[in-house]
């Protein structure tokens, strides 16, 4: 965390079973049913089903190409209490953009003005390949408004379900009674494996060659899409690092696009589903998780062309 200008001490951080976890407690401790979430539009497919679950109140906050609309934001508050600001303001899932400094900035002020809790929802911040860094807004607060997640999926594996969650001692100390109440503590085993693997000076070296593989892939594709998507029909954000671009399609049909693509031997999943609220728009998202150079390149120009003939 000093990478990114995050002092915390011990009591300041909670070891949870991954960020779905962490964001399960969060919510459950600090938003009562009456209270009133703002979160990015369109947003992390798993908050979806955990607010729906939990009967929470959800404003979606349309999103631009350097971030959350914080002016959209700023009139909502001004109008109602917003309780809570779910963000993920570093490679934003599911549309990869980064959030301006500037904004980063003018949220923290607009949440310490009104005593508003942010969670910054921070899965892929070691994954950057371009431009200027972007400090996290838990490294701004002085307050103690910002709650920070963080965790060991995307970098080196799901199945550790190992996450953390940092944030004001008080804070901490009300989630880690919930924990326990819930399920006791987090797998001992996988953060003995960390530990060691991380002391050693492994993790380091991990993340080096993680950078260089995943750097070639997102030129690749940033590569691709110029040559292969007709601008006239699509646009993207160039994303400064993580996995995901986020495609924008330009057409009036009303298809299903899904099956569509699935006639080019691509499978695509509708961006609606990352909406609370499915909009009209034709969107998809593109992950370079998975796939070598070759395997993305071929993949963006069968999407190319299923774009073309739409």
């Amino acid at each position: 965390m000093q990478l990114h200008s995050i002092s915390a001490a011990d009591e300041n951080i909670l070891i949870t079973n991954g960020s779905q976890n962490s964001l399960q407690l969060i919510f459950q401790e600090f938003v009562n049913k009456k209270d009133v979430v703002a979160v990015e539009s369109p947003t992390y497919s798993m908050l979806i089903p955990l607010i729906k679950f939990l009967d929470i109140k959800v404003i979606e906050v349309p999103f631009s190409d350097d971030g959350m609309d914080v002016g959209f934001l700023e009139k909502i508050m001004k109008k109602q209490r917003i309780s809570m600001i779910y963000t993920m303001p570093t490679f934003h899932n599911p549309t990869g953009i980064t959030m301006s400094q500037a904004k980063r900035e003018k949220l923290l002020q607009l949440c310490e003005q009104n005593s508003t809790i942010i969670v910054e929802d921070s899965f892929e911040e070691e994954m950057k390949y371009f431009g200027k860094a972007h400090l996290p807004i838990k490294s701004m607060d002085s307050k103690g408004i910002v709650i920070y997640l963080s965790s060991f999926s995307k970098v080196m594996s799901p199945g550790l379900r190992t996450g953390w969650i940092i944030a004001h001692k008080e804070c901490i100390a009300r989630l880690t009674s919930l924990k326990t109440v819930l399920d006791l503590s987090s797998n001992s085993l996988s953060q003995a494996i960390l530990f060691h693997y991380c002391n050693s000076g492994s993790y380091e070296l991990h993340i080096r060659k993680l950078m260089r593989v995943f750097r070639k892939r997102m030129k690749t594709a940033l590569t691709s899409l110029k040559k292969h998507i007709p601008n006239d029909k699509a646009s993207w954000v160039d994303p400064l690092g993580g996995f995901l671009i986020w495609l924008n399609i330009k057409t009036n049909n009303e298809i299903n696009l899904e099956d569509h693509f699935l006639k080019y031997g691509v499978m695509v999943s509708n961006g609606n589903s990352l909406y609370f609220n499915p909009k009209s728009n034709n969107q998809i998202r593109i992950s370079i998780a998975k796939n070598n150079e070759n395997e993305i390149e071929e993949g963006i120009a069968r999407i190319g062309k299923g774009i073309s003939d739409l």
